[in-house]
């Protein structure tokens, strides 16, 4: 999306002068310069000129941007970077419309395993948006997948850009698995020349896979424990990995001191006694 400051030429037939909207401080900062005759232009506070004098005035853009248009408001006919007019006997006033170079990134460079499936995508195609402690995402997101690491390896990444970036401090955010999580100053750099991007990424240790019990023919005690994310289940989804060899279950409950057939449902804590009718392995 672009981006756009707008730099003001006012030249008046006693004088003109020269402002800019945005860049009040100093002519030297922002994203673009105003020269008028080749100079870079004293006139933000208001010059003169001599109404039929040759008036060239240019529009410079600083690194990242360039001169996208001049707007002005009394019918001068300005389409280039460059323009040359004949003062007039009436305030003339030009706006200089810098717009944000758009920034691409070649095919990053990885230290280890394979990269593949390298895209720049709009933010928009992600299930989530960004949190607004991230700002924009003037290039889109960088999407790719790099495979072949072992369980918490580290691989570095490197984009070139093709153009420098704008000043700015800058924050890195990773989206994976619905979420967005923003990278330290450690394992994201940018370089001196503002166009080399440097990650250092670690692989993600997979969920714990749970264990498997054998059970034997006959009477078997099961404990339930469930997962962080499950706090009861019902007990056919329970026993579902012994795909339906076993034939009666009982749960004892100590507190009033009774037996239940077949249970509907289990809770943390609860043990069951289940007939099993063939060797079979509960995986929970």
């Amino acid at each position: 999306m672009a981006d756009y400051y707008n730099s003001r030429v006012e030249l008046f037939a006693a004088q003109h002068s020269v402002t800019t909207s945005l860049l009040t401080t100093g002519v030297d900062r922002g994203p673009g310069t105003i020269l008028v005759g080749g100079v870079q232009s004293p006139c933000y506070a208001g010059c003169s000129e001599t109404v039929g004098s040759s008036i060239t005035v240019t529009a410079s853009p600083s690194p990242g941007w360039y001169f996208n248009r001049w707007s002005t408001d009394d019918g001068q006919a300005c389409s280039t970077a460059t323009c040359t007019f004949s003062m007039p006997d009436n305030q003339v006033t030009l706006g200089a419309t810098f717009t944000q170079t758009p920034v691409t990134a070649s095919t990053p460079q990885v230290s280890a395993g394979t990269l593949s499936g390298f895209t720049e995508a709009p933010v928009s195609t992600v299930s989530s948006p960004p949190p607004a402690a991230a700002g924009t995402f003037p290039a889109g997101l960088l999407s790719f997948t790099i495979s072949g690491l072992p369980i918490g390896g580290t691989v570095t990444v490197t984009f070139t850009l093709s153009s420098p970036l704008p000043p700015g401090p800058f924050s890195y955010w990773k989206f994976h698995g619905g979420k967005w999580t923003q990278l330290p100053p450690s394992k994201a750099s940018l370089d001196s020349t503002r166009t080399v991007i440097t990650l250092t990424l670690t692989t993600t240790t997979p969920p714990t896979v749970p264990p498997s019990y054998p059970l034997s023919v006959g009477w078997n005690l099961v404990g339930f424990t469930p997962e962080p994310t499950i706090q009861s289940e019902t007990t056919s989804s329970y026993l579902s990995s012994l795909n339906g060899n076993y034939n009666r279950v009982y749960l004892y409950d100590d507190t009033s001191g009774t037996w239940t057939e077949n249970p509907t449902n289990l809770a943390p804590g609860q043990a069951i006694w289940v007939y099993v009718t063939a060797l079979a392995t509960l995986t929970p």
